[in-house]
């Protein structure tokens, strides 16, 4: 049981060295990384690429994340 049951970042600002070990362990506990639309992330190509992310504690957390994300932005 964790402290929290997901992270959301929407922020554009974590560069790989910022989330792939953190992204690694939430997966291999069994939750879930994604973009901020939901969608898998793509492999960073460089070090400061920069992105937005959701972690979670499920993917049904995740998606619901997703839906408050984009019924905020209309």
């Amino acid at each position: 049981m964790g402290a929290s049951d997901a992270h959301v970042d929407v922020r554009r600002r974590l560069t790989a060295e910022s989330y792939l070990a953190a992204a690694r362990l939430v997966i291999e506990a069994g939750g879930w990384v994604a973009g901020i639309d939901g969608a898998p992330l793509a492999a960073p190509e460089n070090l400061t690429d920069r992105v937005g992310l959701i972690a979670a504690s499920s993917r049904e957390l995740c998606a619901e994340i997703v839906k408050v994300l984009g019924d905020e932005r209309h």
